[in-house]
C-alpha cells in the first residue's frame, strides 16, 4: 500500500482507510508500528512472550477504538 510515487502512505491515510474498511491499511500500520513498540514492551515486561501478548491487546484495542482518534496527538 503505497502512494504512486512509491513514498510509503502517511499514518494519517492508512487511519482513514481503515475506517473505511480497509484491513490492510490497518495490517499496514501494524507492520511498521509493531517493532520499536515490541521493543519497547519487551525492555519494560522483560519476556518476549508477555510482550508480543500485551502487544496484540493493544493493537485489537487500537483496532476496536479507532474511531474515536481525534489526529490531535
Amino acid at each position: 500500500m503505497a502512494i504512486e510515487d512509491g513514498a510509503p502512505r502517511p499514518d494519517g491515510d492508512l487511519i482513514i482507510a481503515t475506517l473505511a474498511g480497509d484491513e490492510e491499511a490497518f495490517a499496514l500500520l501494524v507492520k511498521r508500528h509493531r517493532p520499536p513498540l515490541l521493543e519497547m514492551a519487551c525492555r519494560i515486561l522483560g519476556q518476549r512472550e508477555e510482550a508480543e501478548d500485551v502487544l496484540q491487546e493493544v493493537f485489537m484495542s487500537v483496532h476496536v477504538h479507532l474511531h474515536r482518534f481525534r489526529g490531535e496527538a
